[in-house]
């Protein structure tokens, strides 16, 4: 064989081993597509179609168990559970707080599965558009103080490091003294003595200030870091940033580490971070557009993914074990939203949690939270509910979670 002719039979073969390698990848990519759920249009197209879409273009299918939009030729498939979005949006109607908001995220994928959001300004338009309250861009403000849901990012920053764990003992005296100031628990109350878990779940801020003193600002700044705090997280609607920011001294890092200063979030970051407990500490990376199609042809389709490992799985159980308390042992923060005379009445899921509250810029606005998960899986969701009060009281976060699971476990099929 001539040189020549080696020459051509070489560069033959290469070519054919390209093609062939191309091909390969592009099977591999549309098999990985099938198996995963890839995007079959670009998000940022997806999301300029979802500025076009108001309240009156939101409707349900029960049967189907949807909740979709019909708008300029595109059928947009949101994650809505129309069962859970209805129920959390005619609670909020009912108790008609300045502020409300419910947020259920399936921890295993991210999917938005309620996002009910109600303001007593705007009370006619969730009556007026039900299943559509989750347009409104309240959900995703992270103004709201983060109060004792901060003890969350507290604990796993001292559980990461072995300054403490779940069983530690400490002294509650009802106030701890610290370099520029103190911080007190509610009213005066001393809890005497007390273990971290038991803390957390009576949400005893002295306690927490001694810890937090334990584990130094750097250290606590890098656990708001891992739960992303300060960051853009990715979503199909604009999602404002929560922040952390420790005030400076002793002082603000004790107030910090109890809750009282620090933190601002909003309630879709709060159900994240309930989300990483309840999925052995990966935190899902959010979605609320299941698909998009138009002329009968598929234009998106949601990708699951997570953001990053928050946390590790031990530190997640630990917190989640340590939520059982708050919820189902009395004297705790959330037990009075779950049980009525000794009794559970939020059916068969076992919610775990933590609240939080703080008063606002006035004596007569508060906070509320309640920030958990569902234990058995059943329904597999991770919530967060923020109510804000003014003088006019009707319900707090736990009261009003409770009241969610009370009603889904009496409206079941």
């Amino acid at each position: 064989m001539s040189n020549k002719t080696k020459t051509t039979v070489f560069k033959f073969s290469v070519i054919t081993c390209i093609i062939l390698a191309a091909a390969l990848i592009q099977m591999s990519r549309m098999y990985f597509s099938a198996r995963v759920g890839m995007p079959v249009g670009s998000r940022s197209n997806a999301q300029s179609h979802l500025e076009t879409i108001s309240r009156n273009n939101i409707k349900a299918d029960r049967k189907a168990g949807i909740v979709y939009s019909e708008r300029n030729g595109v059928k947009t498939v949101f994650t809505i559970d129309p069962k859970l979005q209805s129920i959390a949006e005619r609670l909020l109607i009912k108790y008609d707080p300045v502020v409300g908001v419910f947020a259920a995220i399936e921890p295993k994928t991210g999917a938005v599965k309620a996002l009910a959001v109600y303001t007593r300004k705007n009370a006619d338009l969730v009556s007026a558009y039900p299943f559509a309250s989750f347009l409104d861009p309240i959900a995703r403000n992270s103004t709201y103080p983060m109060a004792s849901i901060a003890k969350i990012v507290t604990s796993a920053a001292a559980f990461r490091l072995g300054l403490s764990s779940p069983s530690e003992s400490y002294t509650c005296t009802g106030r701890t003294v610290v370099k520029g100031g103190s911080v007190s628990d509610a009213v005066g109350e001393s809890h005497g003595p007390i273990t971290t878990s038991e803390a957390f779940a009576r949400s005893c801020n002295s306690t927490f200030a001694k810890i937090a003193m334990k584990i130094g600002r750097t250290e606590l700044m890098r656990e708001y870091d891992d739960f992303l705090f300060n960051r853009r997280i990715p979503f199909d609607f604009p999602l404002l940033e929560s922040t952390a920011a420790i005030p400076e001294g002793d002082i603000g890092l004790a107030n910090t580490g109890a809750g009282y200063r620090g933190a601002t979030m909003s309630p879709l970051h709060a159900a994240l971070i309930a989300a990483t407990i309840a999925n052995g500490g990966k935190m899902p990376a959010p979605y609320i557009v299941q698909s998009m199609m138009s002329g009968g042809k598929v234009k998106y389709r949601a990708k699951r993914s997570f953001l990053l490992k928050s946390i590790s799985e031990k530190t997640a159980r630990q917190i989640s074990e340590m939520m059982v308390s708050t919820v189902h042992q009395q004297g705790c923060t959330a037990y009075k939203g779950f049980y009525k005379n000794g009794r559970y009445t939020a059916g068969d899921a076992r919610v775990v949690g933590k609240t939080g509250s703080l008063n606002g810029n006035d004596e007569t606005e508060s906070f509320t939270w309640f920030v958990g998960h569902v234990q058995n899986e059943n329904p597999d969701i991770a919530i967060a509910t923020m109510i804000m009060n003014d003088g006019m009281w009707k319900i707090k976060a736990a009261s009003y979670t409770g009241q969610f699971f009370t009603t889904l476990a009496n409206e079941k099929d």
